[in-house]
């Protein structure tokens, strides 16, 4: 995990959206989290009508950093296919815009496709950076375990995306709070190296809490991740990221 662009400076939180099909429900948002002390930095993602309102980051902006148009991509008349130029074209932005220390988190909007779209996107962002998704679709056999791969906070929205009824608001405003409440806490020390273990079946009663006991007593601290889970995939990346110092394997 990375400090913050600037320590003492309102924390800046990046929507994602479709802003001709989800306009309304995003304003909202942006709205929320703003009204909690947190600016917004907002990208449209949307290729089909005009936006709701003007976002910073705008539908062009993205195409382009896919290398396409916004006319190229309706030229397709497939919105699947278009959407994922555009996805791509997202992850150039987002990613750019984390390695800038411009953005403390993210948090997106979607249906089927949207919600496919910032998987993807957030899939630029290492673990422990604040990541929410709103989705229709969260709880559904459409969203594997595979396919979130980290530490996504997934919303189940209560009613579709038609406009802004009272379920609507109130889950916009939960989602407002929850990654309001991520960017403003106080993040982790890393000085004490980290040690994982990954584990299965009866290995975690028998060796887990002496070796962990061990360990500690030398200076690390220690990390537990099940092999049945998701949770492999994210002590990956932690390896990657370079956070994990060493790994135990206790498969008996």
């Amino acid at each position: 995990m990375r400090k913050s662009h600037n320590m003492s400076s309102p924390k800046t939180v990046l929507i994602l959206a479709t802003l001709d099909t989800k306009g309304e429900e995003a304003f909202f948002l942006k709205k929320e989290i703003q009204r909690r002390g947190v600016r917004t930095l907002t990208m449209d993602v949307g290729v089909r009508g005009e936006p709701y309102f003007e976002a910073e980051i705008s539908r062009e902006e993205v195409a382009q950093a896919a290398s396409r148009t916004i006319e190229a991509l309706l030229a397709l008349q497939d919105e699947a296919k278009a959407m994922g130029e555009m996805a791509h074209g997202a992850e150039r932005v987002a990613g750019k815009l984390y390695v800038e220390r411009r953005i403390d988190g993210a948090i997106a909007l979607g249906g089927t496709i949207g919600t496919g779209l910032a998987l993807r996107v957030f899939r630029v962002f290492p673990v422990g950076f604040p990541k929410v998704l709103v989705s229709t679709v969260a709880i559904s056999p459409y969203v594997s375990a595979q396919r979130v791969g980290m530490d996504v906070v997934m919303v189940q929205a209560t009613s579709d995306f038609w406009g802004l009824n009272w379920l609507v608001r109130m889950d916009l405003e939960r989602a407002a709070a929850t990654i309001a409440s991520a960017v403003e806490g106080e993040k982790p020390e890393q000085g004490t190296p980290l040690i994982a273990i990954t584990t299965l079946g009866g290995s975690w009663l028998s060796y887990v809490p002496r070796l962990k006991k061990e360990l500690r007593s030398k200076g690390y601290e220690v990390a537990v991740f099940h092999s049945v889970s998701m949770q492999g995939a994210i002590m990956e990346r932690l390896i990657r990221q370079g956070l994990i110092k060493g790994l135990s394997l206790i498969h008996i």
